[in-house]
């Protein structure tokens, strides 16, 4: 190859360098006069290029041959620095390509229309979705909502397709499981009367999580439901241990009084009875009987000498066996047992002997109650006396049982 053979292969490299930086400025729209000199410049190098090749064997020694690696080393050089300042421009340059590709970044669906409903713009997650749609490439914003307005509320039986969900407006879940909000927007800046905008925002988080409190605020509700019906059975249950209450009382403490005061004004009558008592004495014991009537705060405890002298009043010998424990519950707990087998003697065995034996066993007492009267003839039904002093003991930690044959027995173990 000869020297002018290489000349003009370097000149030909230059004016091809010349043609990139043209068609590099063109195809980004590098703003500027800049682009239309290169492109005068590469038009008038052309000729130059097809004289060169026309002297190409005999014109290797004419001034213009000589001065040729100049200018091509020139024209190399400004087409790398017009290539590089182009390239820099192009990334600090808002172009319709610059706002595809940054619309393309985003999740979010965009489509933009024209006053003809004609589609100028669309990102690449609208074309996902205009192609999960069956649309492919959309040509109208009206042909894509259309296609979203007639989807089924529901899909159940394939959920390969998109769907409108139920109760939400413009809310679509596709194949994927991700759903999306449509909504479609007139442009109205100056310029843009007529135009509209279609965006596609990806709401998946957000409605699973909404689904999820809805979820809660079900069973939160029903929770609620349930704790209001239990507070109505709690007050129900508040009057009817308020109702048994007073029963006891009336049991446990009237009841047992009104025997006494039965027996003692049958009494009155006499100044000296069989059994020795004295008016003075009957008087007494009146009196402790008819201290049960007294306000609550002004009658006296109940403790084992007052159903003792209970027992007295009644003429009912009370025998205990055993020796009484020093723990305060447990004696609250004999008390009690004691003072309902007395009036139970009284009321329905006709008796007058009332017996308690008291055992410490290993790990509790074993207190038994029996009578003199007579056995009861059927399994015994527990009233408000004997329902009360269950409560007490198992209130205590303990168990009773009832026993009818072969004679009454109340059993107790604390």
């Amino acid at each position: 190859m000869t020297e002018a053979a290489i000349y003009f292969d370097l000149f030909f490299l230059a004016v091809l360098s010349m043609f990139a930086l043209c068609l590099y400025q063109f195809v980004c729209e590098i703003p500027g006069p800049a682009r239309w000199v290169n492109m005068l410049l590469f038009v008038l190098l052309v000729p130059v290029c097809a004289l060169l090749s026309s002297e190409l064997p005999d014109g290797s020694n004419s001034l213009l041959w000589q001065a040729l690696p100049l200018v091509t080393a020139a024209m190399i050089l400004y087409a790398a620095l017009g290539l590089i300042s182009a390239a820099s421009l192009y990334r600090r340059t808002l172009t319709s390509s610059s706002i595809q590709q940054a619309l393309d970044n985003l999740r979010t669906g965009v489509l933009f229309a024209d006053r003809m409903d004609r589609v100028l713009l669309f990102n690449h997650t609208m074309e996902h979705l205009a192609g999960e749609l069956g649309l492919g490439y959309p040509q109208t914003a009206g042909e894509l909502w259309h296609a979203l307005e007639a989807l089924v509320e529901s899909n159940d039986s394939d959920e390969s397709a998109p769907y409108r969900i139920p109760g939400e407006k413009n809310l679509y879940r596709f194949a994927d499981g991700r759903v999306w909000h449509f909504t479609m927007t007139p442009l109205t800046a100056p310029g843009l009367e007529g135009f509209c905008r279609i965006a596609a925002e990806d709401t998946t988080d957000l409605y699973k999580t909404n689904a999820k409190l809805m979820e809660e605020n079900h069973a939160l509700q029903a929770t609620n439901r349930e704790m209001q019906d239990m507070l109505v059975r709690i007050a129900d249950r508040i009057r009817q241990q308020e109702s048994l209450n007073l029963k006891m009382k009336i049991h446990n403490e009237i009841g047992a009084s009104l025997i006494a005061l039965s027996e003692q004004l049958n009494l009155l009558s006499h100044t000296q009875t069989e059994n020795g008592k004295t008016t003075e004495e009957q008087l007494r014991a009146l009196q402790h009987a008819v201290g049960c009537f007294r306000p609550p705060e002004l009658a006296p405890k109940k403790g084992m000498g007052d159903v003792r002298r209970q027992a007295m009043d009644i003429h009912v010998d009370l025998k205990l066996v055993g020796v009484m424990p020093q723990d305060s519950t447990v004696t609250r707990v004999i008390a009690a047992a004691a003072q309902e087998c007395i009036t139970n003697c009284v009321r329905h065995a006709k008796g007058t002997l009332v017996k308690m034996q008291i055992l410490e066993e290993e790990d509790h007492y074993r207190i038994t109650a029996t009578n003199d009267g007579l056995p009861p003839n059927r399994p015994i039904t527990e009233g408000s006396g004997l329902s009360g002093l269950r409560r007490l003991v198992e209130q205590s930690g303990g168990t009773m049982q009832l026993f009818h044959a072969p004679e009454f027995r109340l059993e107790i173990r604390i």
